[in-house]
């Protein structure tokens, strides 16, 4: 989505408090986001040090590669978000391997 659509990322990442409504809505996704995290650290998937703060810099270094990439093949973002993806798994787990499709 954050390749499709230019803007994303600032929506996900600034406050809009005259927008109640999207204040609440983003609310309740950062909850289901940080049970998600919560989750995925009890099954061992996650590392321990994941903080759902590091979202903010996922969707800000995924953004410089969209924005750096253009009209680029959508591979790069893909394999960026492929490789957080490993940095982030607890590292007693076998790595997830990236294939190019």
């Amino acid at each position: 989505m954050q390749a499709a659509v230019s803007g994303f990322a600032d929506v996900l990442t600034t406050s809009f408090p005259t927008a109640k409504a999207m204040e609440q809505r983003r609310d309740e996704a950062y909850a289901g986001i940080v049970e998600l995290i919560s989750r995925a650290k009890a099954t061992g998937r996650l590392r321990e040090d994941f903080d759902p703060s590091d979202l903010v810099l996922i969707h800000m270094a995924s953004a410089g590669v969209v924005s750096a990439t253009g009209d680029a093949p959508l591979d790069a973002w893909r394999r960026v978000i492929a490789l957080l993806m490993q940095s982030l798994e607890a590292p007693t787990r076998a790595p997830a391997r990236f294939t190019r499709t």
